[in-house]
C-alpha cells in the first residue's frame, strides 16, 4: 500500500520488494538449521528480533525504494529466524510422541495471527499511516525480546535437563541448542538430581518427565 498507493513508486517497484522480502522468509531455511546448531535457539531468536528492530529503523529512515527493500528483506530474515528457533525450541520441549502434534497446533496459531494481521494491516495503514505504524510495532518486538531473555520457565529447565540425562547431549552441546550457559545447566542438572520426585525447580509446576523419578544421581 505505502508503496504504490502513497510513495507512487509503482507495481513493479513494489513486486520486487515483495519478492525479495518472501525470498528472505523462506531461503534461509536452507541454512537456519546449521546456524541454530552452532549458536542455539535462543541466541538466532534474539537475532530475529535484532533484524526485525533494523527492518523498523530502515523503514522510518526512507520511503525511496531501496529503503523499502531493505526494510521488507531484513523483516523477512528475522520473520525467518525467529520461526525456525521457536520451531526448534518447541520440537526438543514436546516428547517424541507429542511433536507432530505440538508442532501442528503451534503452526495454526501462529497462521491464525498471520491472517489477523494480514486483515488488520490496510485498516492499520488507512488510519494511522506508514510511520505510526511502525513506531507501534517496536511494542510486540519488545515483547519478544523480554520473552526470550527473562522467561525460564520449568518446562524450559527440565527440557534442558532432558537433552543432557535423556537424549545424551553434552552439557556444552546442549548449552550450543538452547542458547544458555553450561554452567547454568550444569546448576539444573545438580538441582534435578537433588530431588527424584521431580519437585525440584519448585513452585513452577510439575514434572513432565514422570520417567526421571527414576533417575540416580
Amino acid at each position: 500500500l505505502q508503496i504504490v498507493n502513497i510513495c507512487k513508486l509503482g507495481n513493479s517497484a513494489s513486486a520486487t520488494v515483495i519478492q525479495w522480502h518472501i525470498i528472505a522468509m523462506f531461503a534461509p531455511s536452507f541454512f537456519t538449521g546449521s546456524i541454530i546448531s552452532f549458536f542455539g535457539s535462543r541466541k538466532v531468536m534474539l537475532i530475529g528480533v535484532l533484524l526485525y528492530s533494523f527492518s523498523i529503523f530502515f523503514g522510518l529512515l526512507g520511503q525511496s525504494i531501496q529503503h523499502f527493500w531493505v526494510a521488507l528483506f531484513l523483516c523477512g530474515l528475522g520473520w525467518n529466524f525467529l520461526y525456525v528457533g521457536g520451531s526448534d525450541i518447541i520440537a526438543k520441549s514436546a516428547l517424541p510422541e507429542e511433536r507432530a502434534k505440538v508442532q501442528g497446533v503451534t503452526d495454526f496459531i501462529i497462521f491464525v495471527f498471520v491472517a489477523l494481521g494480514s486483515y488488520l494491516a490496510g485498516i492499520l495503514h488507512s488510519n494511522m499511516g506508514w510511520e505510526t505504524l511502525l513506531v507501534y510495532a517496536i511494542i510486540p518486538i519488545i515483547i519478544l525480546f523480554l520473552s526470550i531473555m527473562l522467561i525460564k520457565p520449568k518446562e524450559f529447565k527440565l527440557d534442558a535437563v532432558s537433552l543432557v540425562l535423556e537424549q545424551e547431549y553434552t552439557k556444552a552441546e546442549a548449552s550450543r541448542s538452547l542458547g544458555i550457559n553450561p554452567n547454568l545447566i550444569a546448576r539444573w542438572i545438580q538441582e534435578h538430581q537433588a530431588d527424584y520426585s521431580g519437585q525440584a525447580f519448585r513452585g513452577n509446576g510439575k514434572s513432565s518427565r514422570q520417567s526421571w523419578k527414576k533417575l540416580g544421581p
